[in-house]
């Protein structure tokens, strides 16, 4: 039996569209987002922002387990051997998932996770609380130089990424202080709140409603980068003061385990990019004075490249070993 040309051609074609969509990979089942901090820090905000509507488009139930320890290695280590079928992602902070990568009993690589898309850039500031006699940044370091290692500011843990803006600012400004190490930005915070502490690095969104509120707790004294932040016109940068004179500051993106396939990294990068432009994720972060930045896999990569080359090029060049243990 012949079969003639036309026919040959309808049914390849055919199984060319079925095997195309067959290929298309899709969550079968819940889809659990680990965030390594505790609820209601930076991280967990960026991922409670999407949650709002991620289900609509995931078209499965969506799971944020948020895993506290180690200053936020427990967390990572668990996304890292997390089964690589999809079900199971997360997010890392930049540039702290590269620091925490080089130290001692991480146990992990940058390479042991996937990008996905990275989902908001922040900008770090230098914020007291709003009674402390440092009005301006200058007084800050005025008194930091007269009292050396006396002046003390908690982290979000060692060389994470608060703990460097602190450093690049004592570094740039030259005076020592006291390093209290926490276990993620809440508590970090609540270092400064209770006033165990004199100073902090952290993101405006963190503490904006601090600040701008009616009866404000905190005050930002300098601003990390080139330009002012919108919402506080009259706060100086650390430039414009004659300190660190670069842009400094996080960026939180999504990741996989190593070992996940191109389809699922397809499929989430092109997933999170309609589900961070639906209004109600802009306006969430909007509200929260979150900066959504989306960047797809392959610009998210390149991120994680560039500041796990800062880590460990720079990071070497503001840090005393001893500090670990302040």
């Amino acid at each position: 039996m012949k079969i003639s040309s036309a026919l040959f051609v309808g049914i390849f074609s055919t199984f060319l569209s079925f095997s195309s969509v067959a290929g298309e990979w899709k969550p079968t089942h819940d889809v659990t987002i680990i965030v390594p901090y505790k609820a209601g820090g930076g991280t967990d905000m960026s991922a409670q922002a999407i949650k709002t509507v991620a289900e609509k488009y995931i078209k499965q139930k969506i799971i944020i387990e948020n895993i506290v320890g180690e200053d936020g290695i427990s967390g990572v280590k668990k996304i890292v051997k997390a089964n690589p079928d999809g079900h199971t992602i997360g997010y890392v902070n930049l540039p702290t998932f590269a620091a925490m990568s080089y130290l001692p009993g991480a146990f992990f690589k940058v390479s042991d996770v996937v990008p996905i898309c990275a989902q908001n850039t922040e900008t770090a500031i230098i914020v007291v609380n709003a009674d402390s006699k440092y009005m301006m940044i200058d007084d800050l370091v005025e008194d930091a130089k007269k009292h050396p290692g006396k002046i003390k500011a908690s982290t979000n843990g060692y060389k994470a990424s608060y703990h460097t803006g602190a450093q690049l600012f004592a570094h740039s400004a030259g005076f020592e202080y006291t390093a209290v190490h926490c276990d993620g930005t809440i508590n970090q915070l609540a270092k400064l709140l209770t006033k165990d502490v004199d100073f902090i690095c952290v993101t405006f969104a963190e503490v904006a409603d601090l600040v701008l509120s009616n009866s404000p707790k905190l005050r930002v004294l300098a601003v990390f980068g080139n330009n002012r932040i919108s919402a506080l016109p009259d706060v100086p940068t650390l430039e414009e003061s004659g300190y660190y004179n670069k842009w400094y500051g996080t960026i939180r993106g999504i990741v996989a385990p190593h070992g996940v396939s191109e389809e699922v990294v397809s499929y989430y990068s092109n997933i999170f990019k309609k589900i961070m432009t639906d209004p109600i994720v802009v306006r969430e972060h909007f509200k929260k004075h979150m900066t959504l930045d989306y960047q797809d896999n392959l610009n998210f990569e390149a991120a994680i490249t560039q500041l796990d080359y800062f880590c460990r090029n720079i990071e070497g060049t503001i840090y005393r070993e001893q500090e670990k243990d302040e």
